[in-house]
């Protein structure tokens, strides 16, 4: 038996495209929720760029059609601070139920989804300021 034989029975294929919803975690708070055809490299993407630091990156297998759906419910429950998805729709409660989730009260996505935009335009108008005292 060749080595190569005795070896196979005891690993396991690796998937050439995982798709998947992911959450990228940084001490035990979920700071970022995504998706993506294939999850690895998209979760090996934000560790090389370094924008968002994460300790911790786990996924969900999931079907390519309802990466969309479990994102969105996924990013309403957690609201992470590194990304924003918008109001609560239908299928959140087909999401949350099979993972046995609470929702969070439409008030507090409301309330999160405008403190991110304020906080944008806080920092586009520094980096706008900024720009203009270089030039002066």
């Amino acid at each position: 038996m060749s080595n190569l034989a005795a070896l196979l029975p005891q690993c396991q294929e690796i998937p050439l495209a995982n798709p998947g919803v992911y959450l990228l975690i940084r001490g035990g708070e979920v700071i970022y929720v995504g998706r993506s055809r294939d999850v690895g490299p998209r979760i090996a993407g934000h560790a090389a760029r370094g924008r968002i630091k994460f300790d911790r990156a786990v996924y969900l297998p999931l079907p390519l059609a309802d990466l969309a759906k479990y994102e969105g419910a996924l990013y309403r429950v957690f609201l992470p601070s590194e990304c924003g998805h918008g109001a609560p729709n239908r299928g959140d409660a087909e999401v949350l139920a099979r993972f046995g989730l609470a929702a969070t009260p439409p008030e507090a996505v409301k309330a999160h989804e405008h403190a991110r935009r304020v906080n944008a335009r806080v920092e586009r108008n520094a980096c706008r300021n900024a720009r203009r005292r270089e030039t002066a």
